[in-house]
């Protein structure tokens, strides 16, 4: 602190030095390129704001800066890409908060790095390819980190958000999820979603499917208890089966259920067995009316009966499309709560069991297309006050209306209960209306071929078709 400088540049705040470019606010440092606070150093390019510092490209907001290129926001500064706000820095390319480095590409907040390429958030980068959110680079062919695919994404367009959320192959085939769950959109690269992507994640609650997905996969999203609401896309065209075995498609609240609405859309052909068996709050299913059949199943594991839309308790309302044909066996057994049912108008064949169980359901009015009632499609539909049999329909399975209300009473009497059978009917099984509690007038109209009634039913011979009937009161029987 006493002594006098005798070459010029030298001194900043404190005594004597001796050598150009020396001065920092400590002591006489004899050798050059040297300070940092403690002792004598006696390499080049050292320096960080402490000590005497007197070889070119130093420099860090403390003593003088004599040669370009230094400085990192005190100092003048000649030379790009060099200084960050520490220490001396004498090789292109260097600098980040550490020491001296003297190889080219290096700086990373750490030390010396002796490859190209390397460094991040610091400065001076002269490489290409160097680096990122600083400056310098000059090698388009070099991503950013953020942009890094790290073996998650194919080589379907760029990452964007959440993309990193899914596995993807090269067939645009989505295999798996990795995200955290909430509202899942998916990528527009994917065209189909593979076998239990989404399987048992409770925490996902909604899923917007893009308009490039033409095939959801078994299992798909079976599970997902919390899934609130489901978009499917137009063009879509297979649903798996139990692809959404267990979703919730709903939610309960004061006011009741909200959302439980499901749109199958016309672009869709195919609908594997329990395909969205087990909801808990569906409440309402429209299918849009397509140009190619509908082909519904009710297999799965290895069951036939796993109809796609089983014991889900909460339905109350559906409407078929006019290009569904079959409805397979099962597929709305259980739904105890379903009170209407809007069939399409080329529907020939409803299948066994197909609306077993549905306490709920009001009327039944079937298409003038209808050929056949399979067994025990309506049984148990205790509800069911009103029945139209069209003209054309031609067999009624065993059971298929077993416990059937046919009408209902109220403070007048029983009001409808009566039932017309077609002339065009020519099977009726064993306890086809057996048990109706308020059917009181059977009319068979006459038709040109012979009708044939068995008491047949599940093994037992002694299930008559009418058996049971406690309220029937009138009977006309066909010629």
């Amino acid at each position: 602190m006493t002594d006098e400088s005798s070459e010029p540049d030298a001194g900043d705040e404190t005594g004597g030095e001796t050598n150009p470019g020396e001065g920092d606010g400590t002591g006489g440092e004899t050798d050059p390129g040297e300070g940092d606070g403690t002792g004598d150093e006696t390499n080049p390019g050292e320096g960080d704001g402490t000590g005497d510092v007197t070889n070119p490209g130093e420099g860090d907001g403390t003593g003088d800066e004599t040669n370009p290129g230094e400085g990192d926001g005190t100092g003048d500064e000649t030379n790009p890409g060099e200084g960050d706000g520490t220490g001396d820095v004498t090789t292109p390319g260097e600098g980040d908060e550490t020491g001296g480095e003297t190889d080219p590409g290096e700086g990373d907040e750490t030390g010396g790095e002796t490859d190209p390429g390397e460094g991040d958030e610091t400065g001076g980068e002269t490489d290409p390819g160097e680096g990122e959110e600083t400056d310098g680079e000059t090698d388009p062919d070099e991503e950013e980190e953020s942009d890094k695919l790290d073996g998650k994404l194919s080589a379907f367009g760029s990452a964007r958000s959440g993309e990193s959320d899914f596995t993807i192959d090269a067939d645009g085939k989505l295999t798996a999820y990795n995200g955290t769950g909430g509202d899942v959109t998916i990528p527009d690269t994917v065209t189909a979603i593979g076998n239990n992507v989404f399987k048992g994640k409770t925490n996902i609650t909604s899923v917007t499917i893009p308009g490039t997905v033409l095939s959801i996969g078994d299992d798909a999203f079976s599970g997902c208890s919390g899934l609130v609401e489901v978009k499917l896309n137009e063009g879509l065209q297979t649903i798996g089966n139990a692809a959404f075995d267990g979703a919730a498609f709903g939610k309960k609240e004061l006011t009741g259920i909200t959302n439980g609405t499901l749109t199958i859309p016309k672009s869709v052909t195919k609908i594997g067995g329990a395909a969205f068996r087990n909801s808990l709050y569906l409440e309402t299913v429209i299918f849009e009316s397509g140009q190619i059949e509908l082909s519904m199943s009710s297999t799965h594991d290895g069951y036939s009966d796993r109809g796609a839309f089983r014991d889900c308790k909460s339905l109350k309302n559906v409407t078929l499309p006019d290009n569904l044909k079959t409805l397979p066996k099962n597929t709305f057994e259980g739904c105890s709560s379903l009170e209407s049912v809007h069939f399409g108008s080329l529907l020939e064949t409803i299948g066994e069991r197909a609306f077993k169980g549905c306490s709920s359901l009001q009327g039944a009015f079937m298409p003038a297309s209808l050929k056949e009632i399979g067994k025990n499609a309506f049984s148990g539909c205790s509800g069911m006050t009103e029945v139209t049999l069209n003209k054309g329909l031609e067999t009624i399975g065993e059971g298929a209306f077993d416990g059937a209300a046919f009408g209902k009473e109220d403070l007048s009497g029983i009001v409808n209960g009566t039932l017309t059978i077609p002339g065009s009917v020519t099977s009726i099984g064993g306890a086809a209306f057996r048990g109706s509690a308020y059917l009181e007038t059977v009319v068979f109209e006459s038709g040109q071929t012979e009708l044939s009634m068995n008491s047949t039913h599940d093994g037992y011979y002694d299930r008559g078709a009418f058996r049971d009937c406690k309220s029937l009161k009138n009977v006309t029987l066909p010629d």
